[in-house]
């Protein structure tokens, strides 16, 4: 009896190691759809397990896989979520692109992270193109009115060409102090004031107010009015 039960559990852990010895080794390299560069950080898992892997700096990973494949799903923030079966492959190659619907839900913050829109602490109204010339202002501070809460413009004596005055309500910069908005134009920092700007060289324009803005551009960031030029989106698409 006891022969037996060892040559059983013998015979266990050698059907166990056999198979276990069956699983293969998926390779292989995950780059930008748009220009071809290497991805790291991308999750690789094979669904419905815990096994996975994330991509390297030059966009490779290796991942250990059934006898009969499955299925590896590649993920990161930004990207498109993609599923691709495996098959009798070793080699698994995969292009990834941006998912637009995704990156209108996040706001990132420097180079660190990302925040969920329905859990930021910072409020982000943006009023475009269409809205800001809907009632043609005296300057681009007064073409704001009435168009975003909690933003008061006034102009002291009314005069053209004069600098509005921009108070952005419960203003809670890290200084402690009411200031001034910062006024953010293309990702740069703008010296100077509203009115120098022209108004139809705006594409669009974005009132931030919240303490946690500090992260992007210092203590003043907690009230700025980030603006896109048309110039400046034209810019980021690659065109001149």
């Amino acid at each position: 009896m006891k022969k037996f039960l060892l040559l059983s559990l013998t015979m266990l852990m050698l059907l166990g190691a056999k198979l276990q010895a069956q699983n293969r080794t998926v390779t292989g390299k995950v780059t930008s759809q748009e220009d071809g560069s290497a991805l790291p950080g991308v999750n690789v898992v094979l669904k419905g397990t815990t096994s996975g892997s994330v991509t390297d700096i030059d966009g490779s990973y290796s991942v250990d896989v059934p006898p009969s494949g499955g299925v590896l799903v590649f993920s990161f923030i930004g990207l498109e979520t993609q599923e691709v079966e495996i098959g009798s492959r070793s080699t698994v190659n995969l292009e990834m692109s941006d998912d637009v619907k995704q990156l209108n839900e996040v706001i990132i913050f420097g180079v660190a992270g990302a925040t969920p829109k329905e859990k930021l602490t910072v409020s982000v109204t943006k009023v475009g193109e269409e809205r800001l010339n809907a009632v043609t202002g005296m300057s681009l501070a007064t073409s704001l009115t009435g168009k975003v809460a909690g933003v008061r413009i006034s102009t002291p004596s009314g005069s053209p060409g004069e600098n509005s005055n921009i108070q952005l309500r419960a203003d809670n910069n890290l200084n402690g102090v009411n200031s001034d908005p910062l006024i953010i134009i293309d990702g740069q920092i703008m010296v100077g004031n509203l009115v120098d700007i022209n108004a139809d060289d705006v594409e669009s324009m974005e009132i931030i107010k919240g303490a946690s803005a500090s992260a992007l551009y210092g203590s003043r960031a907690g009230n700025g009015i980030a603006i896109t030029t048309k110039r400046g989106s034209r810019l980021k698409n690659g065109q001149v």
